[in-house]
């Protein structure tokens, strides 16, 4: 098994490199206009789909098709992001110009999704996201399918990734940018960081979980968004709230996929992350090791789902997830 080395393939202009300019710049509203221009076609032609899984939970995604015959990738968001992200549209884009029919899949409780299931979202709800993409693949009966995702996305892709042959999915690839490694020491790097990534994650979660309220009041109480003032805090109310794990480590743990976890995945697989990822830290990923399927790729720069060369253009994630899946493709 290979360690992973850096790779040279993405080198921004010297003013670019910043890795929080770059983190801030893959949300930024200042892009959507050129996003949405080169998503013109992909956003023209998508329509809003539920997939139905077991014991009646219901996930819901936006289907884009393309030509007969065509391969699909299952996008899979960050957390707190959507279909409609930024970065999960220039990617799609992207991928439907290169001819592939692209499902930008939901998680449980992001986007508009908050009305379809009872019970809150967390992260180790592995068993239903993997079922909606099984659901995906008996509905549109792709000849290939590929399963991209970024940051907790990554983290859930590879993961689908790991269990498909023992839940009958059938995957043809796999591609993770910047992916949660270890929740535990990801959710302590940004306690530690610049305060400006964890009040923006808990806005955006204490909007979700109050979404959430309107819709189910029982699911949980809503007076302690008010009394929780960090990310650790309002994890370990989420922890006693779902139930069914001893600890909030224990927690943590059930949606790892540190050390030789991911040595279990038989199908292409590629992780792109950057060393200067101010959200994602990169120690995790450096003790996991390389095997005949998964490779994995680090840059010296890009921040967290960036790898940006210029405001108006696409991201080098968009076009490294292409190549891969068109190599996965060839070799298939």
């Amino acid at each position: 098994m290979r360690k992973s080395q850096f790779s040279d393939g993405f080198v921004p202009p010297a003013g670019m490199r910043n890795a929080h300019l770059q983190s801030v710049l893959a949300s930024l509203r200042v892009r959507w206009p050129f996003i949405r221009r080169r998503a013109r076609d992909l956003l023209g032609a998508s329509r809003k789909v539920i997939v139905h899984g077991d014991d009646g939970v219901r996930l819901n995604g936006y289907y884009t098709s393309a030509a007969p015959n065509a391969p699909m990738v299952v996008l899979i968001h960050g957390w707190e992001g959507s279909a409609h992200s930024q970065y999960i549209i220039s990617a799609a884009a992207l991928l439907h110009d290169h001819g592939y029919a692209v499902f930008r899949l939901q998680l449980r409780d992001h986007g508009d999704s908050h009305h379809l299931n009872p019970e809150v979202f967390h992260s180790c709800r592995l068993e239903e996201t993997a079922e909606a993409v099984r659901q995906i693949r008996r509905r549109f009966h792709p000849p290939q399918l590929f399963l991209g995702g970024f940051s907790l996305g990554g983290n859930f892709a590879l993961r689908i990734a790991r269990h498909a042959p023992q839940i009958g999915l059938e995957l043809d690839g796999v591609c993770a940018i910047s992916p949660v490694i270890d929740p535990a020491i990801t959710l302590r790097h940004m306690q530690e960081g610049p305060t400006i990534y964890q009040g923006y994650f808990m806005k955006k979660w204490r909007r979700s979980l109050r979404r959430k309220n309107q819709f189910y009041p029982d699911a949980l109480d809503i007076s302690l968004l008010s009394t929780h003032r960090n990310l650790l805090e309002l994890t370990e109310v989420l922890v006693e709230t779902i139930g069914g794990f001893d600890s909030v480590a224990d927690y943590f743990d059930g949606y790892s996929v540190k050390d030789e976890r991911l040595h279990t995945i038989t199908i292409p697989a590629a992780i792109l992350a950057a060393s200067d990822d101010p959200i994602v830290p990169d120690e995790p990923l450096q003790a996991v090791k390389e095997t005949d399927h998964l490779r994995i790729f680090r840059t010296r720069h890009g921040g967290h789902c960036g790898f940006l060369t210029a405001v108006h253009r696409e991201s080098y994630a968009d076009q490294f997830m292409v190549n891969w899946f068109n190599n996965a493709r060839a070799k298939g």
